[in-house]
Formats: C-alpha cells, sequence, structure tokens
C-alpha cells in the first residue's frame, strides 16, 4: 500500500514546494472562487488503500482494526455484505452510522480459530441509490496492531502536554461550574462568530478541559463525578458546533488553542467513551457517541483560512495542528477514517490544495509530516527551508531563524517521533525525510551548537540553553534508531560520526570551520577554542522573534557579535542585561521601553539597508552592512543610529570595524555606545595601555567598579575570562572608553537583593556623533600576555594583522601570516595594499562587493558576495593587478591586471550566496610606476637631524598626493601638494616623530607618476 500512496506523497511534496501567494483576506471563500466537484461519493475505499488487522489473540465478536469506509468523504447511505474470500466463515460485516450520518462497515470475528496469517474478505456495497460497489480486502493477522502501538506513541508523547493537560484546584473547578448552564456554555463568556466570541469560545474550551481533568483526578473531590462527566460531555458537544462556524470565518490563524484543549480531554476519555459505545444501554451507547464524534469533529483543525497561503500545509503552524490531528489519529482507532471530514480537502484539481487528498488517517498524518519541508524560493513573505540553512517562521517584516523553537520544532517534533513509531510498517517514513532533517542537522544545527548550547543570535538569552546538546543528542539517535529495515540516508556515515561527538562529555564537539548564512545576514565562526557570530540586518532580514516581555531583542540582530571561549557564557544572563547594549552593536543608550521585536508583525524588526552580506571560504568569513532602521512609519522608529560596520574574521583575530557613526533621530539624547560584550564577571579583569608596561587589575572579590578613559590616541587592551580585547583609536579620532564592573538586581520584574556579577566594556560616541568611527580586535581564548603584546606591536612588524581602510567608501583588513586580505567595498572603486613579501596589490571593484582574497603562493583564491543581492546585476568584475589563469578570468596585457568576472545567481534566495573560485598565479602583482623603470624617479630622503622625510620626483604641473604607510601597509599620513613648478621637486612631506624605527613606504600618485620607495628609519 505504501508504494500507491508514495506517488501521491511525492506529488503533494514537489507542488508544496512550488509554493504559493499569500492574500491573506479573513473570508478565504472571497478568495476561493469554484471547489471543482468531489470525486464520486459511491464507491468504496479502494483495497490499496485501506489496512485491516487482527490480533492473534481475538475473541469471537471482536471488532477488526480497519473500518470499511466509503471513498471521497462520503456520507452516502450504504449497507454492507460479505459475498466471498477466504475470511467468508471467519468474518461478518455489520453497518455502524455514528452521529454525524457517516456510515462504516464494522468486521468482527465470527469464528475461531484463526489458523491462516492472512484472509480475504469481498465486500459488497449497496447505496440508497441502488448503486453498488465491491473490493477483495484483506486482513492481517499480528501479535499487536499498529492502532494500540499507535495510540500509547499519541498518549505518551501528548497526555500531558503543556499545551494540552490543564489540571485545576477544586476552588476554581467550583467556580466554573457556577457559570455553567445545561447547554454546555459558560454565562459569563461571550460566544457567537466575532473575535470576542472567538475569545469566550477558547476561555469556555480550557474551563471544560479544567473540569475534564477533574473527573480523572483521584485526588478530586470531582473524581468519578457523573454528574460532572455529564456537563463535560454537554460542554465538548456545544464546543464542537461552535468551532466549526469558524472554518469559514476565522479570527486568527492559531486555531489549535482551541482544538488543544479538546484533543487533551479526547486522549484521556477515549478508552471510556470506547467502553461507553459499547455499552448494552442505548441510550449511554448513544450519548459517548455523540460526544465521540465532537472530539472527533474538533480535532479536524485542517481549516482553510488564507487559502491560497494555507497555513495548514504551509508553514511551522502545521505542527501546532499536527497535535490535535494525531490525537484524531489515535482515537479514530481505524486505518482507513480520513483525517478531515471537510469536503473541500477532498478535491484533486484545485492547485491550492496541493496533491493533498485524505484517505486514512495515520497515513494522511504521515502525508502532512512528510511535506511539512517546505523549501523557499522568495524573501517576500515565503515561510520555509533555505538554502543556506535557516528555517524561517513569520517572514512578514525579514527572514529570521528562531532554531530552537520554530525551526526545531518544524523539522523534528513530530517527524522523527512518528518516523520511529511507524518503522517498518506501511505507514513508514521515506529516505527523503530522514535526508532533509539530517541536512539542517548536519549542516545547521550542529555548526550553530557549540559543546552543547546554541549561539545566542538565533537561540536568545534565555534561562537555560543547556538542555541543547540533549536535543540535538536524542534526535540523532532517534532519527538513526528510526529507521526501518530498508531505509537508506545517504549521510548516514557523517550522522555516525556526530552522534560520537554528542557522546563526548560536554558534548564536546571541535570544529575549525566558518558558514555564511546569506539568507539571514549571519556569520559564524568555530575553532576547538572558541565560537564566534554576527548577525546583521537588512531588508530582507531581522533579528530574533522574541524576547522577554515580547521587547528585549530588538537589538539581537543588529550587527550583534557573541563571542563565546566557554560555550555556557551568556547563560541565565536574561534578567540582568542591558537590553542596550548586545555586544557588537552599536545604539543609543535609551531609558523607555524597547519595541516589541519579538512580535511577528512588529513594522521595525528588520532593516531599510539593502547592504548586508557575508563571506566565507570555511575556515574564515567577514560581513558587513550598512546599519540603517528608517523606517517610514513613526511607530516603527526606535533606533536612532545610522552606521557602516564590518566584522572580519581570522583564525585568532576577530576585527570590527564601524565608520560614519551619526544619529538620524533625537531619540533620548542619551550616549551611544559600541558595545564589546556584556556577559557575567566571572575573574579578575586586567586592562593596560599599548604604550605602558604597567598592567591594571580588577579584582573579581571587588565591589562595583565603573572606569572611562577619555581622549585615547594609543591602543588600550583589556583581558577577561580568557578573552582579550584591544581598542585601536583611529588617527584623527581619540576613543573614550568605558569599563563596568558590577552587581546587578534582577530585572523582569525587580527583584531585590538577588544578585549577580556583571561585566561590561565599550566605546562611547557622545550624544550626537556625525561620522564617528571605531576599531577593535577580540582575541579569543587568549592569555593576558599574548593580549598586551598584541597590543604592543601593532601596526609593527611583529603583529601580521594590518587594518588598512575604515572609511564610508572601504573597510580593510589583512593578515600577514596567512596572507589573506578582507574588504568591504561599500561602492565601486579600488583599494591597493602592500602585501607580505612588499608587492603592491590593487584592487577594483565595479559595484559594491564584499572580497576576500587568500594567497596560496602559487594559487590566488577568491570569495564574492553581492551585498546588495541584486536579481539583475549579476557580474561583479574584479580586477587585480596580476596575471592570473581559470576560469571566467582574462588577462589585460596592456593594464597588466586580470579581470575576474564573478557572477552570482539570479535567483532571490541564491542571488547573496558567496561564490569563490581559486586561479593559478602566472607572475608576480605589478604597478605601473616609475619607480620600477627608472631608479632615479622617485627619491626618498630621511634627514636623520629634523626627523623629517623629503621626496624628491620628477614631475609637471599638477597635483600630487604623497602617502606614508608601515611595512604592514597601514596609512600612517597623507599629503596633497600643488606640483605648480615644472621638474625636479624636492619636498619637506612627513615627520618621524613618534614613529618607531623600522622599514615604511612613501608612494607618490599624480598626473605623471605612481610609485612607491621603500624606507628605513633607524634612530628615532
Amino acid at each position: 500500500m505504501k508504494q500507491t500512496l508514495s506517488l501521491k506523497i511525492g506529488l503533494a511534496f514537489c507542488l508544496v514546494c512550488l509554493g504559493m501567494q499569500s492574500h491573506g483576506k479573513k473570508n478565504w471563500e472571497y478568495d476561493l472562487g469554484v471547489i471543482h466537484p468531489a470525486m464520486p461519493k459511491t464507491k468504496l475505499l479502494s483495497a490499496t488503500e485501506s489496512l485491516f488487522e487482527i490480533k492473534e489473540t481475538a475473541l469471537v465478536g471482536e471488532e477488526v482494526i480497519g473500518r470499511i469506509n466509503l471513498a471521497n468523504n462520503s456520507f452516502e447511505k450504504a449497507t454492507f455484505e460479505i459475498t466471498g474470500g477466504t475470511g467468508i466463515n471467519h468474518f461478518s460485516v455489520e453497518k455502524i452510522v455514528n452521529s454525524r450520518g457517516k456510515h462504516f462497515g464494522v468486521l468482527r470475528v465470527s469464528k475461531l480459530p484463526l489458523e491462516a496469517s492472512t484472509y480475504t474478505v469481498q465486500v459488497k456495497t449497496t447505496f440508497e441509490s441502488g448503486e453498488t460497489d465491491e473490493q477483495e480486502y484483506l486482513i492481517r493477522k499480528v501479535k499487536a496492531t499498529i492502532a494500540e502501538r499507535f495510540y500509547q506513541f499519541v498518549y505518551s508523547k501528548l497526555s500531558r502536554s503543556h499545551r494540552l493537560y490543564f489540571p485545576e484546584t477544586d476552588t476554581k473547578l467550583a467556580e466554573h461550574l457556577l457559570t455553567f448552564t445545561p447547554e454546555g456554555y459558560f454565562s459569563d463568556l461571550t460566544y457567537g462568530l466575532s473575535k470576542a466570541g472567538w475569545e469566550g469560545l477558547n476561555a469556555g474550551a480550557l474551563r471544560i478541559n479544567n473540569l475534564a481533568m477533574g473527573y480523572l483526578d483521584p485526588n478530586s473531590v470531582y473524581y468519578r463525578d457523573e454528574d460532572l462527566k455529564q456537563k463535560v460531555y454537554s460542554a465538548i458537544i456545544f464546543n464542537a458546533g461552535e468551532f466549526a462556524r469558524y472554518r469559514t470565518q476565522w479570527y486568527e490563524t492559531h486555531l489549535w488553542r482551541n482544538t488543544d484543549y479538546m484533543a487533551g480531554i479526547a486522549i484521556h476519555y477515549f478508552q471510556l467513551l470506547r467502553q461507553e459505545m459499547n455499552d448494552p444501554d442505548r441510550e449511554v451507547a448513544r450519548r459517548s457517541m455523540e460526544v465521540y464524534d465532537a472530539l472527533i469533529d474538533n480535532c479536524d483543525n485542517l481549516f482553510a483560512e488564507r487559502m491560497n497561503e494555507r497555513p495548514a500545509i504551509g508553514n511551522a503552524n502545521r505542527n501546532h495542528r499536527i497535535r490535535s490531528l494525531a490525537v484524531r489519529a489515535a482515537i479514530s482507532f481505524d486505518y482507513n477514517r480520513a483525517l478531515t471530514d471537510w469536503d473541500l480537502w477532498y478535491d484533486p484539481i484545485d492547485p491550492r490544495i496541493p496533491g493533498s487528498y485524505p484517505t486514512g488517517a495515520i497515513n494522511d498524518l504521515m502525508e502532512l509530516v512528510e511535506t511539512s519541508f517546505v523549501f523557499s524560493d522568495t524573501y517576500q513573505n515565503k515561510n520555509g527551508f533555505f538554502p543556506d540553512g535557516t528555517i524561517c517562521h513569520h517572514p512578514a517584516v525579514g527572514i529570521q531563524f528562531t532554531a530552537d523553537a520554530y525551526g526545531w520544532e518544524w523539522l523534528t517534533e513530530w517527524s522523527i517521533p512518528l518516523a520511529n513509531n511507524l518503522k517498518n510498517t506501511i505507514y513508514q517514513a521515506q529516505d527523503a525525510t530522514y535526508d532533509i532533517i539530517t541536512e539542517r542537522i548536519l549542516d545547521a544545527y550542529r555548526l550553530l551548537t557549540y559543546n552543547g548550547y546554541l549561539d545566542m543570535s538565533v537561540g536568545g538569552i534565555i534561562k537555560d540553553r543547556s538542555k541543547w546538546g540533549r536535543n540535538l543528542l536524542g534526535a540523532v539517535n532517534g532519527l538513526l534508531s528510526g529507521k526501518s529495515e530498508n531505509t537508506l540516508i545517504q549521510r548516514e556515515d557523517e550522522l555516525l560520526g556526530y552522534k560520537e561527538r554528542l557522546e563526548n562529555p560536554g558534548y564536546a564537539d571541535a570544529l575549525s570551520m566558518s558558514k555564511a548564512f546569506w539568507n539571514i545576514d549571519y556569520l559564524i565562526q568555530r575553532r576547538p577554542g572558541y565560537f564566534v557570530s554576527a548577525k546583521m540586518i537588512s531588508t530582507r532580514s531581522r533579528g530574533l522573534e522574541r524576547g522577554l516581555e515580547n521587547r528585549s531583542y530588538y537589538y539581537l540582530g543588529d550587527g550583534a557579535l557573541f563571542v563565546r571561549v566557554h560555550s555556557d557564557a551568556f547563560n541565565n544572563l536574561q534578567n540582568y542585561y542591558n537590553w542596550h547594549s548586545i555586544p557588537g552593536t552599536t545604539a543609543e543608550q535609551r531609558n523607555d521601553a524597547l519595541p516589541p521585536n519579538a512580535d511577528s508583525p512588529y513594522i521595525g524588526a528588520n532593516g531599510t539597508n539593502e547592504y548586508a552580506g557575508v563571506v566565507s571560504n570555511g575556515f574564515i568569513g567577514m560581513g558587513a552592512f550598512k546599519y540603517e532602521r528608517n523606517h517610514a512609519k513613526q511607530s516603527a522608529l526606535y533606533s536612532t543610529v545610522n552606521a557602516n560596520k564590518g566584522y572580519f574574521f581570522f583564525d585568532r583575530e576577530l576585527v570590527a570595524l564601524g565608520n560614519s557613526i551619526r544619529r538620524v533621530r533625537a531619540g533620548d539624547q542619551a550616549e551611544i555606545w559600541t558595545t564589546l560584550n556584556q556577559l557575567e564577571w566571572t575573574g579578575d579583569i586586567t586592562y593596560g595601555s599599548a604604550e605602558e608596561e604597567n598592567v591594571q587589575i580588577i579584582s573579581v572579590s571587588d565591589d562595583n567598579v565603573s572606569q572611562f578613559f577619555s581622549n585615547i590616541r594609543k591602543p588600550m587592551w583589556f583581558h577577561h575570562d580568557q578573552v582579550g580585547y584591544v581598542i585601536i583609536p583611529s588617527q584623527n579620532q581619540p576613543a573614550t572608553i568605558g569599563l563596568t564592573a558590577e552587581s546587578r538586581d534582577y530585572q523582569f520584574p525587580y527583584q531585590a537583593n538577588k544578585l549577580k556579577k556583571m561585566m561590561q566594556l565599550e566605546i562611547s560616541h557622545g550624544i550626537n556623533p556625525s561620522a564617528e568611527t571605531y576599531q577593535y580586535v577580540v582575541l579569543p581564548n587568549t592569555s593576558i600576555e599574548y593580549t598586551k603584546q598584541f597590543a604592543q606591536t601593532l601596526g609593527g612588524s611583529e603583529n601580521s594583522l594590518q587594518i588598512l581602510s575604515n572609511d564610508e567608501s572601504v573597510m580593510a583588513v589583512y593578515n600577514r601570516a596567512m596572507n589573506v586580505v578582507q574588504v568591504a567595498f561599500y561602492e565601486a572603486g579600488d583599494f591597493e595594499y602592500t602585501n607580505a613579501v612588499g608587492e603592491m596589490v590593487r584592487m577594483t571593484v565595479d559595484r559594491p562587493a564584499l572580497v576576500m582574497m587568500s594567497d596560496k603562493g602559487q594559487s590566488l583564491d577568491v570569495t564574492v558576495t553581492d551585498p546588495h543581492h541584486s536579481m539583475h546585476d549579476l557580474t561583479i568584475n574584479l580586477k587585480v593587478n596580476i596575471k592570473l589563469k581559470g576560469e571566467y578570468c582574462d588577462y589585460d596585457e596592456t593594464n597588466q591586471q586580470s579581470v575576474i568576472a564573478i557572477t552570482h545567481s539570479p535567483e532571490e534566495v541564491y542571488a547573496g550566496q558567496p561564490v569563490s573560485a581559486t586561479f593559478q598565479k602566472e607572475g608576480v602583482f605589478v604597478t605601473d610606476t616609475l619607480a620600477v623603470l627608472n631608479e632615479k624617479a622617485i627619491q626618498v630622503i630621511y634627514d636623520r637631524k629634523r626627523k623629517r622625510i623629503r621626496v624628491n620626483f620628477d614631475g609637471s604641473n599638477g597635483d600630487y598626493e604623497v602617502f606614508l604607510y608601515n611595512i604592514s601597509g597601514m596609512l600612517l599620513s597623507k599629503k596633497v601638494i600643488k606640483g605648480d613648478m615644472p621638474g625636479r621637486n624636492v619636498l619637506d612631506v612627513f615627520s618621524t616623530e613618534g614613529l618607531s624605527h623600522g622599514l615604511y613606504l612613501v608612494s607618490v600618485k599624480g598626473p605623471d607618476i605612481n610609485g612607491c620607495k621603500k624606507l628605513i628609519i633607524d634612530n628615532v
């Protein structure tokens, strides 16, 4: 049977992946149009779509599990008879009509023993119209039925679920009963088709659940109270009738609020109702059947609100619906009764109901689960699985990845448990289901989880994140143990390897990698000793949808830079946090309440900047964005800052750059800070100046300390809990630094004397910055000594890191030891630097781009991202002054440069994906300088006595630019010279005051010259 079903499931999967557009009208009937006629109603459900089981220990009169059902949701009147088959003498058939008028044929054992393993019965059905149909059904003899096992599975999973089980005190139950009416509703609640009526119906459903659990509670005075039970029965029937009215009029998408309450009753009361439906007292049997049918109906929540989006099968909300649908499937105890009795779903033609055609409860449930992994192809309000690994729900105002909630539940909550319960049955999960889950676990969740703890940018700063390692291990074990005998998981070996890692103490999983989640403007990097992430926003993406009091995560996507050496850092800090100072962000320190960024429809959740991108070569990466939240609606305005922000991750150094920081609206007129870190104060804080050998220590045993360092012109370094921070003031812009180590009160709500020690380090940009900058380096998993040495050697030959540029057009950082340069071009233009062997490297792009270039000696690795994710301008032309050989690369002999055409996909969700290529080097980096051609073209003279640098060059009329670089390629000074005299010009250009001894470069650019000369300063 599964083979015939798999074609249907495969079709459904393909069609769902194509996606639907959403109109979002509350009355879906206006959009629905014509419903195509359903299939014929005078047919039996086919034998290939039906399953019948009888236990080996069955007695005479015992019912076969699986009833004879009419096809196509038919409510026709029918009679049933057995006309042949090997089981004609062992089984009988009778007609049962439920309280809704639906006809079933019930097979029962009529003669023992049942010696064969299978029996056939030829069943003929005669309809009231006189039409007939026949099917030959197969009855399997089994030790245990799938139905029994499935019911126990659903009961164990949901009977005590916080969404389905709501016991209350006897006092509360007595209060409910005071307003209960004989008709089954509560007199103090509002009912009827309205928003208020919907809320009243749900409030009443919760009370019914309370009362129902009281009847089952041995410790309650209402335990086994027959009068209470009858009231509960009346309330169930009333609720089902009212709830059915919302099939065509809906007031919210969370319809499971009602069905969860009733499904909780259903799973607890099924055995009781089953017993009562077989009671000799016909009135007891009739009443219990009516209640049972009401619960069956109430669990059918495949409603068609927003028909063109169809949330029932279009997003993470399907998992919420699965709870009551699973209960319906479990208490049906009938493999052949469909999961829904609503005729709308029985239309094989309507394209808005892609491929789904109900035939039997468990099979339908598996189909809903296995077709739930919807792959999204747009950022335009489309839920789904994105190609970078993101799983997004609520995308209306930007793509997000709530990895431990919507994403995880969507991926694993029902798929893995159902696969495990139904393995080696005709309902077993398909291989594709295992492969999709495996891919997301290995390529997303594994990478996001550092020794058992999920990254905060996709998991939040919550009370206890320690369970995450257990969740992952449980999912991996469940996936592997849930295999059927013939299941093939394509990446099973990798999954087994990951399982071994998760079984290590502390879920230790040492990785050295980097990954760009380009769909959400998010970059992570891992080493065995640290985890770092940078999360940005854009018009396409937003921060995390969750937070304390629906507001605290407003800044979580605004350039958040989380660095962890200890996996549990940031755990249980949520009630002590300054939510305006998320590490890495630049924000005004306002005192008013943060806006509700946790609300999915909040219109200010995303950025208004298109420019945002991430680059990774699998080992290191970079990201940059224009930080803007300049929404048109006043209600969406809260952030008061615009800035350019960039993140440059190397092996041991993590660089954060910012420029063009400015206030764009009044706000509270509080200071604007860039926060380096804010976390628990767990050890001594050590700091100092790069100019001094003295070291200052703030002991963790000290009282509260708050220090400010103003007018800082030389690097300062700080160290706490194995992480070093080096703040590098810009040449023309001294830094103001704040350091706080204090015991904070518990907030949300405030509780006195419940303290936690917290540490915070920030750079202040004042109240009204107009063009402020910052630049700092984070050194993870390092010592105090290394941090101090790093700060003291910045700009010298002993330090391999060079910040080359940090302005509104270009951010660039070079790592000489790795021979890697990372450049964020905010606009088309060129950039040049001196590499580790003294060659001048020039890069030019014709569009904004993020470029990472790794020189391997014989080859050059290039990775490029389009930060605008353009679907029209698909090619970025990168020019490099070296002869390269490779695909998509041409060499321009005239200008002595290679032109690399980097082309990305035109598909919306792939347009921002990093594109990598490797090219063979055929030569060295060349510069068109007179200095190369004529040794006397540029002369650089060091006047030791006056401590001045003089430049002598041949020039004509025109303006000339003279640059002074250190050997690392960092620009130290620049002069513009009016060359108004032809011939040789000798110019007194630079002072050497403050320069250390070593090798420097002087470059001259002008109308007829572009050259560079080396200079040694040896007696400073």
